[in-house]
C-alpha cells in the first residue's frame, strides 16, 4: 500500500516496528521509520505478548509528537490498540485527519476466550475506547463493518473490496486433485485442534484420501502427535511454512481447501483458492469473516454448526461434485473474486485519505500542500 501511494505521487512515511535484522529495507518512494525493536510478538500459547505492543504504542506516540505538523493525514491500523491511542494523544489539538483500518472487531466473549477473564475484559475495553477514537473507519470486510456499527462506531465505516493479490489470475492448467489442503498458523484460532477429528471422519469414508497441512506454530507438536496416535500419519503430510509459489501449487492440486478457522478478519486464502479451482470449506463461527467469501455450492461450503462431522460431510460433498464444483469456483473468481483485490483496496483508502484532507483544508485545519 505504501508503495502504491508513492506511485500515485504521495510522500509516504511508513511508521512501523523493526521487522528485520541489519539494515532497514528500502521501498521506492517510501521513508521507513522504525519506532520499536524487533521482539517476538507471540508467547508460547500463541497469544500476543504485551511488551512489544506497549513499546510500539509508545514509539508511535513519540514519533507523532515530534512530527505534529509534518503530515497531511495518517492512516493507521486499529490493532495493536496502543498505537492508535498514541496517535490520537500525540495529535490532540491538531485536528489532523486520521483514518483507521479495522481488520477485526471482537465480541467481549471472544476477548475473554482469547486472553482470559481479566486480560480479555481489558482488551474489550481498549477496543471500545479505540472505536470511540476512530473518526473515519475502513473495515477489512462487511462483516467487520457491521460489527463496528454494532459496537458503537459513530460514523459510517467503509468496507474495502478485498485483500487478494492484484495480479492473481484464474489458473488455466487442469491438474488432477491429489489431496485436501490446510494452510495457516498452528493455533487454536485457526481451528488446528479440530483437524485430527475432521481427518479421522473423512478417512473413515475415503481411506486413500491424502491431506497436506502447511504452516507451523505452538500446536504443531500436539497436532503431529494427535495424527500419529489416531493412526493417520500415513495419510497426512506436514510441510511447515511454504513460499507463495509452493502454496499456489498445493492449492492447484487440492480437492478442496479446509479452513476451520474460528477467527478471520477477511480470509485471503478463502477468496484466492477459487482462482486455482479449489473449493473452500469454512465454519460458521461467530468471528469468522471468511464466511462472507463463500457461496455454498459455488466456490465452497459453509459448515453450520461447525463441528468435525459437519466438516467431513462438506468435504464428502465436494469430492462427489468433482470437476463441476472446481469449475464453478473458477467462474466465481472470474466474476466476483477478481474484484476483491488489494489494488482496489488501495484505491479506496487513497480516495478516503484525499477526501479527509480536502475536508480538513476547507475548514482550515490542514496545510494546502501536494
Amino acid at each position: 500500500m505504501a508503495q502504491d501511494f508513492a506511485r500515485r505521487g504521495a510522500h509516504v512515511t511508513y511508521v512501523t516496528r523493526a521487522q528485520w535484522y541489519g539494515e532497514v529495507p528500502r521501498l521506492d518512494g517510501v521513508i521507513i521509520k522504525a519506532v520499536s525493536a524487533n521482539r517476538p510478538l507471540y508467547g508460547p500459547n500463541g497469544v500476543r505478548r504485551l511488551r512489544p505492543t506497549l513499546e510500539f504504542g509508545w514509539g508511535v506516540a513519540a514519533h507523532f509528537l515530534r512530527h505534529r505538523k509534518d503530515y497531511d493525514a495518517v492512516f493507521i491500523a486499529s490493532f495493536p490498540f496502543f498505537s492508535l491511542i498514541g496517535v490520537r494523544l500525540a495529535l490532540a489539538g491538531t485536528r489532523m485527519p486520521v483514518v483507521v483500518s479495522w481488520v477485526e472487531c471482537w465480541t467481549g466473549a471472544f476477548w475473554r476466550t482469547y486472553a482470559g477473564p481479566i486480560n480479555g475484559r481489558i482488551g474489550a475495553l481498549l477496543q471500545r475506547l479505540c472505536i470511540a477514537l476512530t473518526p473515519v473507519a475502513i473495515a477489512d470486510s462487511t462483516f467487520v463493518a457491521h460489527r463496528l456499527v454494532a459496537s458503537g462506531l459513530r460514523s459510517v465505516p467503509r468496507s474495502i473490496p478485498g485483500l487478494l493479490p492484484g495480479g492473481l489470475m484464474v489458473a488455466d492448467e487442469t491438474t488432477a486433485p491429489r489431496h485436501v489442503l490446510f494452510a495457516g498458523r498452528h493455533i487454536a484460532d485457526k481451528g488446528v485442534d479440530l483437524l485430527p477429528a475432521i481427518v479421522s471422519e473423512v478417512h473413515d469414508r475415503y481411506p486413500e484420501l491424502l491431506f497436506v497441512i502447511t504452516g507451523d506454530g505452538p500446536l504443531t507438536p500436539w497436532l503431529r502427535d494427535a495424527m500419529r496416535i489416531a493412526g493417520l500419519d500415513h495419510v497426512v503430510t506436514f510441510t511447515g511454512f511454504v513460499p507463495a509459489e509452493r502454496l499456489a501449487s498445493l492449492t492447484t492440486q487440492a480437492y478442496c481447501v479446509l479452513l476451520p478457522s474460528r477467527r478471520e478478519g477477511f480470509g485471503i486464502l478463502a477468496g484466492s483458492a477459487a482462482a486455482y479451482g479449489a473449493p473452500v470449506v469454512v465454519g460458521a463461527f461467530p468471528e469468522n469473516a471468511a464466511v462472507d467469501l463463500i457461496e455454498p455450492g459455488v466456490n465452497g461450503m459453509i459448515v453450520d454448526p461447525p463441528c468435525p462431522e459437519g466438516f467431513a460431510e462438506a468435504i464428502s460433498r465436494i469430492l462427489e461434485a468433482g470437476a463441476t464444483l472446481r469449475g464453478s469456483a473458477k467462474d466465481w473468481f472470474r466474476v466476483t473474486g477478481s474484484q476483491k483485490t488489494m489494488r482496489a483496496a488501495n484505491a479506496l483508502v487513497a480516495s478516503t485519505l484525499a477526501e479527509a484532507i480536502a475536508n480538513a483544508q476547507r475548514h482550515g485545519t490542514a496545510p494546502a500542500r501536494p
